[in-house]
């Protein structure tokens, strides 16, 4: 089959190289001109296509979508891998897609997916969320023969959300490094992360057991303890250095979770310590001993 891969990073490109490896046509778009698969146009290759995969940072995800719109059929199913929510309008990325793409079957893809262990032909495991059977179906059969072993759900919100969430909590297994814990204090922050997202996920919408399955508690696992999970660097880093310059996805999403909460925010205090400590980084160290002090 022939697949359109919309930004070239670090998901996009291993996503590439998973479905390159098992005889798929894999073609670029990206921003950057260089990263683009040459001798084609974006019209041709929406065209031509069985399926886009939209791999942006959900900052930049409506303006992707928008720019590459007009090229897009109403049949083309449409996979988001962006986990995060969108500042100002709250909205998950499935929703952002459907904003601009009202016609197209919208799915999302969650899970332990770490680009660098996929780009060397690790094993890693997928939830695909969407309420489209055949198009989910399709999305499965370009994954058949590969090392990414997929999952499905009809719970696409519910999906879209933990990816937005573990980025959040990943944050604090980065804290605990940053004052000298390692997995004794990870295995807790592990069950608070597990039980606050089983929550959040519930009152927003989705389904608690989705937030307990790979799409929920297995990413937040392999972000958090993983070295390359990206939100764990820089929860550390802010910590460490009391500020930090890196873009994360659980920085910008925790004010759009705490909103979407309202009143029912003050209910998750490690999510509420997160928030604080992003604001207030110089004394997030003395905040987070003072959280993993006072537990009752």
């Amino acid at each position: 089959m022939r697949v359109l891969i919309i930004g070239a990073g670090e998901i996009g490109s291993a996503i590439g190289v998973v479905l390159g490896s098992a005889g798929h046509e894999v073609w670029f778009w990206d921003r950057n001109s260089l990263k683009r698969t040459q001798g084609k146009d974006l019209k041709e290759m929406a065209a031509e296509s069985d399926c886009a995969f939209f791999c942006v940072p959900s900052t930049g995800l409506r303006e992707a979508a928008m720019s590459v719109a007009a090229s897009i059929p109403q049949t083309k199913p449409l996979v988001s891998l962006s986990k995060g929510i969108e500042a100002g309008s709250h909205k998950t990325s499935d929703a952002v897609l459907k904003d601009i793409f009202p016609e197209n079957p919208i799915a999302v893809l969650g899970g332990p997916m770490l680009a660098e262990e996929m780009k060397r032909g690790e094993a890693a495991i997928g939830v695909l969320g969407s309420e489209n059977k055949e198009a989910a179906d399709l999305v499965l059969a370009l994954f058949g023969g590969t090392n990414i072993f997929m999952e499905k759900t009809d719970d696409v919100l519910g999906l879209a959300l933990c990816g937005a969430l573990k980025n959040i909590y990943s944050l604090s297994f980065g804290f605990a490094e940053a004052v000298g814990g390692e997995s004794n204090v990870k295995g807790f922050l592990s069950a608070e992360s597990l039980k606050e997202m089983v929550g959040i996920v519930a009152i927003l919408g989705g389904r608690a057991e989705t937030a307990m399955g790979p799409g929920g508690l297995g990413d937040l696992v392999a972000s958090g303890m993983s070295v390359y999970g990206y939100n764990r660097r820089v929860g550390k880093e802010l910590l460490e250095k009391g500020k930090t310059d890196l873009i994360s996805e659980g920085i910008l999403s925790i004010g759009s979770v705490i909103s979407l909460l309202k009143d029912n925010a003050k209910n998750y205090r490690l999510l509420l310590i997160i928030q604080k400590i992003i604001f207030s980084p110089d004394e997030g160290k003395k905040m987070f001993e003072e959280y993993l002090r006072t537990q009752n």
